[in-house]
């Protein structure tokens, strides 16, 4: 189907009796509303206009008097037998533009400066028709756990590793974070997981040979529709192919192709430790793929092994790799979960809390490109320096300990004990009336506050019972009080400590209170978003 896309100004919105809906799905962008409608007389100019791809797919209704449902994959096939208009309204100086794809609906790319955007389809008849659109059943997660990803297409390699048979979860925590997953595997890698596998994992057909279509170039070639080439796992044979430019494999083949047109490149070793880390020849190799800008994501060192990474950590260097750096350059302290305040050997005073808000937000800080430092005592948060503590004396001296060393942003998402208690050195016996004497713990926020005022403090505010209003009021008088830049507050009464979800309110000074609902790993997002909005105008 041939296409010209022009560009123009309408004086006025088309009208026709006839129209599609239709809503494009932008990430960090609002929804924009779409409507095609029969051709009018238009006096339409060239577009050309360098923009940068998004392969965001198109929301298309089944009916064409209702407003859009559901989410259809850019492997569906529109037939369309009419000229129409699409007008675009988006925000001021901006708007998307819209290509054709054969055998598929429009792929979207971004472009600036004007408002309206016109597709011409060629045909000559007045209907429309569609034949019916059909979903991969394996594409229905996309997105599932959130948008970093939204609009990324990612190539996976497979090498000949048994790892591989952790590749299929891989893909699919991509595409949970909405990437677009293409898998292309050697013929070593298909020893130990199938295409069949694969292709059921992303939803798309896998690439195990080049053809005709010369599928190395349109996915990682200079005009490609890949955004990264992840070889996951990625053995010591294929990392010496890559170096020494043999391209005897898809996999390698897709490497020389993406580093000879720019498309990053990131390898997830997996291999015998001996191998990976006294092996001279695969050490000089490693050496010579980083030196050409080569992403490599360490391995776990585990029984003698150096075994891929595990899925979050290679996830998250993903998101790194394919997010935008706001956060680039800034140092970012942040505490999480709850600490521990011993009573004797055996028990101890502490919170509900569960760390997951605290880890979330140094993961997203990681992926914006800050220098993290998490203080807690969970789980470890891949990308970030991890500072082990227990009791709020200790939690206290590695806050001030890391923002002596200098620190641009900390953010206080730990739920410290605001009482202590002298511990005892033995055992407490049961079956008897103990009294404990709980002596208020100094207030870290406070602290770290008048010892260092140039630094950016994010505050969280937990009450209980509250009305909307009053839990405004209170986080704004503890915003003003302590001179914090932004505050958390939210009513643990409503939404106890230990979910997996939580409604919080975000204060600051310079902006209206915006209330944010949902799981803690996307609240963390619009908290970092907001502290990314506070720093440019701090």
């Amino acid at each position: 189907m041939g296409v010209e896309t022009l560009r123009m100004r309408a004086k006025r919105p088309l009208n026709s009796p006839t129209f599609l809906r239709m809503a494009v799905r932008c990430s960090s962008k609002p929804m924009i509303l779409i409507r095609v409608a029969a051709m009018s007389r238009l006096k339409p100019r060239s577009l050309n206009s360098p923009s940068s791809r998004w392969q965001n797919n198109l929301l298309l209704d089944g009916d064409l008097r209702r407003p859009v449902t559901r989410l259809i994959p850019s492997s569906a096939c529109v037939r369309c037998s009419i000229n129409v208009a699409i007008t675009v309204s988006a925000g001021v100086g901006e708007g998307v533009r819209l290509r054709w794809e054969e055998g598929g609906l429009p792929g979207i790319q971004s472009c600036q400066g004007f408002p309206y955007l016109i597709l011409l389809l060629e045909a000559g008849f007045k209907s429309l028709q569609r034949q019916r659109l059909f979903m991969h059943p394996s594409k229905r997660i996309t997105g599932s756990y959130g948008s970093s990803l939204n609009g990324k297409t990612v190539v996976l390699g497979l090498t000949g590793s048994v790892a591989c048979v952790q590749s299929f979860e891989l893909c699919r925590e991509l595409m949970r974070l909405g990437a677009k997953v293409k898998v292309a595997m050697s013929d070593a890698a298909q020893e130990f997981v199938s295409p069949m596998t694969m292709e059921f994992a992303s939803g798309e057909k896998v690439v195990n040979k080049v053809s005709g279509a010369v599928e190395h170039v349109a996915l990682l070639g200079r005009e490609g529709t890949a955004d990264l080439l992840l070889i996951a796992p990625c053995t010591a044979n294929s990392i010496g192919k890559i170096a020494h430019g043999f391209a005897d494999s898809v996999v390698s083949l897709f490497a020389l192709t993406a580093l000879g047109s720019g498309k990053p490149v990131a390898v997830v070793p997996a291999m015998e430790e001996d191998m990976y880390h006294r092996q001279p020849l695969v050490h000089e190799n490693i050496v010579k793929l980083k030196s050409v800008g080569v992403e490599f994501i360490e391995p776990r060192r585990e029984e003698g092994k150096a075994k891929i990474a595990e899925t979050q950590d290679v996830v998250l260097a993903v998101e790194r790799m394919l997010s935008p750096k706001p956060l680039a350059g800034k140092r970012v302290l942040i505490t999480s979960g709850a600490t521990l305040e011993a009573v004797d050997p055996v028990r101890v005073l502490t919170t509900r809390a569960s760390g997951q808000t605290g880890r979330a937000l140094a993961r997203e800080a990681c992926r914006l490109g800050a220098s993290v430092t998490l203080v807690h005592s969970g789980e470890a948060v891949p990308g970030a320096k991890n500072v082990r503590v227990e009791s709020g004396e200790e939690m206290r001296e590695a806050v001030m300990r890391v923002l002596g060393e200098g620190c641009d942003v900390f953010v206080s998402a730990a739920a410290v004990s605001d009482f202590k208690v002298k511990a005892r050195p033995e055992k407490m016996k049961s079956g008897q009336a103990v009294e404990l004497k709980l002596e208020p713990a100094p207030k870290i926020v406070e602290e770290a506050r008048k010892r260092f005022p140039s630094v950016f403090v994010v505050g969280f505010k937990a009450e209980t019972h509250l009305e909307a209003g009053e839990l405004e009021r209170v986080g704004l008088e503890f915003l003003g009080r302590h001179r914090l830049g932004l505050v958390i507050a939210n009513d643990v009464g409503r939404h106890p400590m230990g979910g997996t979800r939580n409604e919080v309110l975000l204060l600051s000074r310079a902006r209206q209170p915006v209330w944010v609902e949902g799981r803690k790993d996307f609240l963390a997002q619009k908290i970092v978003e907001r502290l990314c909005e506070e720093l440019k105008r701090a």
